[in-house]
């Protein structure tokens, strides 16, 4: 699984409920929106790397520090961006 592939997984996980989030984030908002919302400010503040090692080792996963390290915040948009490109059908 990629880092990409976790970051969005443990992001829904939280919003949804399925996951507890990792210590460092406590979540007050109850709505949808309001919640990701929080919870993406809380990442930025912590840092992405930080969040995905946090997230993993409540799974009992170690990451591997060389990906984490680097990982930018424009290497993630650009994944996602990729990744919308082939989920959007072109018109």
């Amino acid at each position: 699984m990629t880092l990409l592939e976790r970051y969005l997984n443990y992001l829904s996980q939280i919003c949804e409920g399925s996951r507890t989030p990792p210590e460092g984030i406590l979540l007050t908002r109850t709505g949808d929106m309001e919640k990701a919302i929080e919870l993406q400010q809380q990442i930025q503040g912590m840092g992405l790397p930080e969040f995905l090692r946090r997230c993993a080792a409540q799974d009992g996963t170690e990451l591997d520090e060389d990906e984490l390290e680097a990982l930018k915040p424009e290497n993630l948009l650009a994944a996602l961006a990729q990744q919308q490109d082939g989920l959007i059908p072109q018109l």
